[in-house]
């Protein structure tokens, strides 16, 4: 088996391993909420004897029913300060809903305005599976916000249809998903594109009114879209919104007018947003929503009302407390897994004596309250029967609040009513927040094998880099690792066995068969190939660790462990920075030595040998990159823990959302990105001049010259386009706004088919060809002679003796080509590649973090300039070769390299919070919603865009191998002789070898990563019932587990492609070969 196939498997084992361990935290960690399949009828509580039966649905079910029909206006992100007025204020979302105001002053016993607080997480989906059921959310439930799957929970959409009742819907697709078949007229939009403001509301607009009047409904519900849209493309302050909201104003004086006395209308907000529009999160201003209760009949009692409608102590209400009060109001039973409580403002008012005092007010409420809190008895204690999750002390107290209202009620003991009524409120509350506590139920069993799991594969992975880590001859290595691959094999095939008797033998494991088949392999075969490691085989030793490598080793202990400190995770963005720094001191301060030269000098100190010294070249390299992390700063958006301490970048917003009064700052960040997406192709195509890779016309030169600044050249037009006004731009036809991106992605995906395709910049000059053409090209002859003494020193001038074939082959130095651009073969064509990647990671980031990927490209060359200068005064006396001298990367390197994969996630507007992400990059180059079997390239744009900083990391990884070979530009001033340097190609040369040290890189590479995210699994683990835990460490740990995936599949392409590279190099080189031996 070849070298390189073998790495191949050994590469695939030990990420199966890594997932293996993934899969089983997260099983155990993010479990969903177990969820009751009962449904309410309306016989629940006649068999007891507790409460009568009214009969069919156009009495009621559990009590008498209120209204005949109900209209629910669901307005997307409306936050609670939008709907209350403010004198005071001018912001753009203040006081833009003045008809509400004027319904509470002139309608007070028909209308109340409530603070409406959704339960986190704050995503569309699961606040509508909490405003239709009842429940609780789980934190696993957020990943399906964009693939809803319908509701099989019982609902209150459900119950009324189930009862003979119609429902019309229009607005928010989301809708139809989550209940398939429900509705009987319908009318959704697409509600994904955050960039279109109108289509849906105007679409709900056209169908609300008539809707209302056809009068063939029990329950219409509306969800508009345009303040959600709006925030996330401008934030709460822009003019947009201001423009929205009054909209919605006349939408709700429409259905004012228009409803009859026997229809109840809420109008309400999902969720709220944060100051830059968006939510998912649990902050105060996502969790705040309005919700707005109005009917043209009479709701309340006059002594419930308030005495100052618009006063500014709001009652406060939990959103799935609207589940019970619209289920009792339209005489439907309250779903089965309901934790609401109901209004009781909305049940004290009497049809048949509207005069009636205020005690028979409180017992109507009380009745409601009653029925509720059976409802949730009886659903505690159906799952109480499947779960023993509720601590016992707290259900018993529980209990017996609601044992006493039950006995006091009994008694007739009407004098403490408010008593009776605050004891059914605080058994229903004390349920809820029960229930809040001890909603998501753990495995300590699979999390526990998981982090174990997570541990052996780190151990794999040491153990793998420490037998490449030798000095042992490579057809050893090949053999060690073919021996090791056959042992995995084998066991593997034992563990899959075992498993699969297991599985047939023992029924209750089959419903998990996949996760225990590949626990059983990656279990046992990682346990076997450690055992042989460790106990057997003699040929995998321990060197001595430098003091370089153990303080790498120190500082991503010390992320790992910060990852269990609430505190560290909130920083995470200047713990980068600070382990940046110190891992950058280090590995100065342990290479001075070797920075350090004498040189003869006639003056005492002489500034031009001063400056020449590779000390002086070190000491400048690392200041570069500390400005650069420094800068990079600049470009952070800040998570709610960090404020006030913290402000987000302006560069974070898009410049149409940037207000007029900075014009200024808006056109000088414009041509800032302008020149910053300019110097990528152009320092790219000075470096391939530089060392002789932009000869010739090849697929690969030709793209450099012209496919790298069209795709600049159309990223900037693209940004001028997003900069105009807003309404200026969706008037434009839909090609024109999605051109531009497109022809950077196109230029992006013809790159990537020449990178593997047609991938070598390298240029041939056959000089015999050349004497038989000198009649007619003498003077180009002339030029390209003294090209060869001049500019290409870098020839084959001791190819000859390399080629392994006898000197006589050759008829004279005249049959030895010229080779432009050798020395770099592999780093050209590779940092084509990273360019391409960096430009269109650009383009989806927007021309605000254009600075932030011209720094992350400056703070890596440096450093690659930073590990070939070091490399080379290390080894500068040393007498072996090239490839022997750069077998080892420094472990340094690489933890430096992992360090600002994960500075640049947050230099790129980015926080582990669910806020942060930017889903507006789904439609940078697309219009309008993607259909169902498009979603990947959707999820694959945001995600490109959320970890764009990890992946340009990855994806430039080998440049590590290849720098100290080409060397790089500052490194070069050494006075070393470079006439008969091969450069890279001593890697083809030494292709065994080759392979063995991008393995051990990519290895060195997961390990770090690995590392970090076991901290942020067992921080996971043990703080799982932490305050904290769905707030700040889960999150962090589904980013770090992303990251984590995507980083290796990446790995493993690159590896491939790596591969294909080097396969296209032997085939040119063999038919140079050909044709030299033809000359």
């Amino acid at each position: 088996m070849r070298s390189h196939n073998t790495q191949l498997f050994l590469m695939v084992w030990i990420f199966t391993l890594y997932v293996t361990a993934i899969v089983l935290f997260t099983k155990g960690f993010l479990l969903k909420r177990l969820e009751i399949p009962q449904k309410s009828t309306c016989s629940d509580f006649q068999a007891d004897g507790k409460f009568d039966q009214h009969g069919d649905f156009s009495q009621g079910c559990w009590t008498q029913r209120r209204f005949k029909q109900a209209v629910l206006l669901v307005i997307d992100a409306l936050r609670f300060d939008f709907a209350v007025p403010d004198s005071k204020s001018d912001t753009a979302f203040q006081n833009r809903l003045p008809f509400l105001s004027r319904l509470l002053v002139e309608k007070p016993l028909h209308s109340r305005l409530y603070e409406f607080l959704a339960d986190p997480p704050t995503t569309t989906m699961q606040r509508l599976k909490g405003l239709t059921t009842g429940s609780l959310p789980t934190f696993v439930d957020a990943g399906s916000n964009f693939a809803s799957s319908e509701i099989v929970e019982d609902n209150f959409i459900s119950q009324l249809t189930g009862l003979g009742g119609s429902i019309t819907f229009m607005g928010d697709d989301t809708w139809e998903s989550l209940f398939i078949g429900k509705f009987k007229k319908a009318f959704p939009y697409p509600s994904f594109n955050v960039k279109d403001l109108h289509t849906v509301d105007n679409g709900v607009i056209e169908h609300l009114i008539p809707e209302i009047i056809n009068n063939d409904w029990h329950l219409l519900i509306a969800h508009f879209l345009g303040v959600d849209h709006c925030g996330h493309r401008f934030g709460p302050y822009h003019s947009a919104m201001s423009e929205k909201l009054s909209q919605m104003n006349d939408v709700i004086r429409s259905v004012v007018e228009t409803i009859s006395n026997e229809t109840v209308l809420f109008i309400f907000g999902d969720h709220g947003m944060t100051s830059t529009g968006d939510h998912g999160g649990d902050s105060a201003d996502e969790l705040s929503a309005a919700l707005f209760v109005y009917s043209p009949s009479q709701l309340m009692h006059p002594d419930t009302v308030l005495l100052n409608p618009l006063q500014k102590n709001y009652k406060t209400l939990s959103q799935v407390d609207l589940v019970p009060t619209l289920s009792l109001l339209l005489g439907t039973p309250i779903p089965f897994s309901n934790l609401g409580s109901v209004m009781t403002d909305l049940f004290t008012f009497e049809d048949k004596s509207p005069s009636s005092s205020y005690s028979v007010a409180v017992l109507k409420s009380i009745e409601a309250l009653r029925l509720n809190s059976y409802q949730v008895k009886r659903y505690i204690d159906e799952y109480s029967r499947v779960s023993d999750e509720f601590p016992h002390q707290r259900a018993t107290d529980l209990q017996s609040k609601l044992d006493a209202a039950e006995r006091l009620l009994s008694e007739g003991n009407y004098e403490q009513l408010s008593h009776i009524q605050n004891l059914y409120i605080d058994y229903l509350n004390g349920v809820k927040h029960m229930c809040q506590r001890i909603w998501a139920k753990f495995d300590l069993v699979l999390i526990t094998c998981g982090i174990l799991m997570m541990v052996i594969a780190i151990t794999s992975s040491v153990a793998l880099v420490l037998c490449l880590n030798t000095t042992m001859a490579v057809p050893q290595i090949s053999l060690t690792l073919n021996g090791h691959l056959k042992l995995i094999i084998k066991s593997g095939i034992f563990g899959l066995a075992f498993g699969i008797f297991a599985v047939l033998l023992h029924t209750p494991l089959r419903s998990n068969w996949a996760t225990i088949l590949f626990f059983l392999f990656a279990l046992i075969s990682s346990l076997t190939f450690l055992c042989k490691f460790f106990l057997l085989d003699k040929s995998c030793k321990f060197k001595q660790v430098s003091w370089e490598s153990f303080m790498a080793t120190v500082l991503m202990l010390f992320y790992a462990v910060a990852m269990t400190s609430n505190s560290y995770v909130v920083r995470e963005d200047d713990v980068c920075v600070f382990l940046i720094h110190t891992l950058l001191l280090t590995v100065f301060l342990l290479n001075v030595k070797y920075t350090r030269t004498k040189r003869k000098s006639t003056r005492k100190w002489d500034l031009g040998v001063w400056l020449t010294q590779p000390l002086s070249r070190v000491m400048f390299i690392i200041l570069i990159i500390s400005a650069a992390v420094r800068l990079s700063a600049h470009f952070r958006v800040c998570r709610e823990e960090q404020y006030p301490a913290c402000e987000s970048s302006a560069f974070a917003q898009s410049l149409s959302s940037l207000p007029p009064a900075q014009i200024v700052f808006k056109n000088m960040r414009y041509f800032l990105s302008l020149a910053c997406v300019s110097v990528l192709p152009l320092g790219l195509r000075f470096w391939m001049s530089h060392y002789g890779n932009l000869n010739g016309s090849s697929a690969a030169v030709t793209y450099a010259i012209y496919g790298l600044p069209l795709a600049a050249v159309c990223a900037s037009f693209y940004w001028a386009l997003q900069a105009l006004p807003d309404k200026t731009v969706d008037s434009l036809p839909v090609w024109q706004q999605v051109l531009l991106p497109r022809i950077v992605y196109s230029v992006f995906a013809v790159g990537i088919i020449i990178v593997l395709w047609k991938p070598l910049t390298v240029y041939v000059i056959h000089r015999g060809e050349k004497k038989r053409n000198s009649n007619s090209e003498s003077a180009s002859l002339e030029i390209h002679q003294d090209e060869e003494h001049e500019v290409v020193k870098k020839v084959f001038k001791k190819m000859k003796s390399n080629w392994k074939k006898p000197s006589n082959d050759f008829s004279s130095d005249s049959s030895v080509p010229m080779v432009y651009g050798l020395a770099t073969v592999y780093s050209a064509s590779y940092l084509l590649l990273v360019t391409i990647f960096i430009l269109v990671l650009t383009i989806l980031l927007g021309d605000g973090f254009a600075p932030a990927m011209l720094l992350l490209s400056v703070q890596m060359f440096f450093l690659l300039e930073l590990y070939a200068v070091i490399s080379h005064v290390k080894f500068r006396d040393s007498g072996s070769s090239k490839v022997d001298k750069f077998h080892d990367i420094p472990w340094s390197i690489v933890a430096l390299w992992a360090l600002m994969a994960s500075q640049y996630f947050f230099a790129t507007g980015h926080q582990a919070t669910v806020p942060s992400i930017r889903f507006e990059s789904a439609f940078v180059g697309f219009h309008g919603d993607f259909p169902f079997y498009l979603y990947f390239v959707a999820a694959l744009m945001i995600g490109l865009n959320t970890y764009a900083g990890p992946v340009i990391f990855t994806v430039s990884l080998p440049l590590i191998i290849f720098w100290p070979y080409s060397r790089g530009t500052l490194s070069q001033q050494d006075g070393s002789n470079r006439a008969n340097d091969k450069g890279e190609f001593l890697l083809h040369e030494n292709e065994e070898k080759f392979s063995v040290i991008c393995f051990r890189l990519f290895m060195m590479y997961t390990i770090f990563l690995a590392v970090r995210f076991l901290g942020t699994m067992v921080s996971a683990g043990i703080h799982r019932r932490h305050l904290m835990v769905w707030k700040i460490f889960a999150p962090r740990f589904v980013f770090e587990g992303v990251s984590f995936l995507l980083t290796m599949t990446i790995i493993f392409i690159i590896y491939l492609i790596l591969l294909r590279l080097d396969k296209v190099l032997k085939n040119w080189f063999d038919q140079l070969v050909i044709k030299c031996h033809e000359q």
